[in-house]
């Protein structure tokens, strides 16, 4: 006899991430394998194994679609990878129906578990999953057979065998109940957009988060909520409406501007304060010369805010600085050098 090796040998005190499939919205609300009846199933294993179930994801899609077609799936094996925990479906078919699927999370040693089949081994999960595989290829026949059947015996399937006259019936009475949801939408939907103006939410953003937020479901039934969907949802029933005009980009922009440059003189007044001691101390001995004063700096490595050597015209520029923000001395000392008193003529 064949040893096999067991897929998850020990359970006790694990974590567990839950995963629910069925393949119809309608399926699983009724189905003897709904989405309760799953929870229910995973929550008793997980109790009984002593484990906590950590996470828990629910997908409505086929089971015979990859595992690139199924976000959910691909989300909770992401969360057994990065948390080490063990993958628990109520039955097996309800991860997949397809063999080259389970072959591979088998491969990629994704520890997964199924409730209703917890000592199941590799063998067994194989022919398991075969199993499955073919009882969705028979179904798949049989819906076949039941569509060709009906086509031969001349019901009709949509607007295939109908005479012009019923598909332009159908066609409105489709538009009539199109309108008719449309409207019990808009009945719903407006009075919580009324409350949030109330509330001071006026503008098209801002209401598209708080019924994001709230978890308002929209036309197409998604939760997401956006710009232009708010915007022509309210101009179809308020043409009129004009939300309170925010404060203006450009009185934004020129404060951030100039609390920008206030800023930036500030540092420059605060180096140019640090290096008028050093003139202090060039003055002493003489060195009063832009050009003189531009070579000593450089040799004491003082750094420009640019970066580079310094030059005349650097020293000029720090000279005017410090006439309007340092003592009179500095002030006293730039206006003989600027404007010198001219010795008179016998």
């Amino acid at each position: 006899m064949v040893a096999t090796e067991a897929l998850t040998p020990n359970l006790q005190g694990r974590l567990f991430v839950g995963y629910y499939r069925v393949s119809t919205k309608p399926q699983g609300d009724v189905s003897r394998f709904g989405i309760p009846a799953q929870q229910a199933m995973v929550e008793k294993f997980v109790a009984g194994n002593g484990g906590t179930l950590i996470a828990a994801f629910t997908e409505i899609e086929s089971g015979r679609k990859t595992e690139r077609d199924r976000p959910e799936l691909m989300r909770a094996l992401a969360r057994c990878r990065r948390k080490r925990a063990v993958l628990v479906i109520a039955r097996l078919d309800r991860l997949a129906r397809n063999v080259a699927l389970i072959a591979r999370l088998m491969e990629a040693r994704v520890e997964f578990v199924a409730a209703d089949l917890p000592m199941a081994n590799r063998l067994t999960v194989h022919f398991l999953a075969a199993v499955a595989e073919y009882e969705a290829d028979l179904l798949s026949a049989r819906r076949a057979a039941v569509t060709e059947t009906m086509y031969r015996l001349g019901k009709p399937l949509g607007t295939r065998g109908r005479t012009p006259e019923q598909i332009r019936e159908m066609r409105r009475l489709a538009d009539i109940a199109r309108a008719a949801q449309h409207e019990r939408f808009v009945q719903a939907t407006m009075p919580v957009i009324h409350d949030l103006r109330r509330q001071g939410i006026t503008g098209y953003k801002a209401i598209a988060k708080a019924l994001t937020a709230q978890g308002i479901p929209t036309a197409s039934g998604r939760g997401r909520w956006y710009i232009d969907t708010v915007k022509k949802l309210i101009k179809a029933h308020e043409p009129d409406y004009q939300p309170p005009r925010a404060p203006l980009r450009r009185e934004l922009l020129l404060k951030m501007i100039a609390a920008r440059r206030a800023a930036v003189q500030r540092l420059a007044n605060e180096r140019a304060l640090r290096w008028a001691q050093i003139l202090e101390e060039l003055a002493l001995k003489g060195i009063e010369a832009d050009q003189e004063i531009a070579r000593a700096f450089t040799s004491r490595g003082v750094q420009r805010p640019y970066g580079g050597r310094w030059t005349t015209e650097g020293v000029r520029r720090l000279r005017e600085r410090l006439s309007v923000i340092a003592p009179a001395q500095h002030r006293r000392r730039l206006n003989e050098r600027t404007n010198p008193i001219m010795p008179r003529q016998a």
